[in-house]
């Protein structure tokens, strides 16, 4: 049971900072479209570039998390180890 509140707890945290990150993304380029995003970080100011930056490091904190890639797999082993099989799977 403690295993899968770890699991909740750390992944609804990430993906709260996903929605932060998307957000900051959209507050600046004001489009979510990632071919239109690309075209305006483009032509963005350079001091709206540290927001890019800080935006696109969230993503990938956020998705090495979720993935379970080093060093953010810490959540890995407890939670699969203690899952059933079917659920596991």
């Amino acid at each position: 049971m403690a295993a899968g509140l770890h699991y909740v707890a750390f992944n609804i945290t990430a993906s709260t900072l996903y929605l932060v990150a998307v957000g900051l993304l959209y507050g600046i380029t004001g489009t979510l479209n990632m071919a239109e995003m690309g075209h305006r970080i483009a032509t963005l100011a350079p001091a709206d570039l540290g927001l890019v930056k800080a935006g696109g490091l969230l993503l990938l904190i956020v998705f090495c998390a979720k993935a379970a890639l080093l060093p953010l797999n810490f959540w890995l082993p407890g939670t699969y180890s203690r899952a059933s099989a079917p659920i596991a799977a």
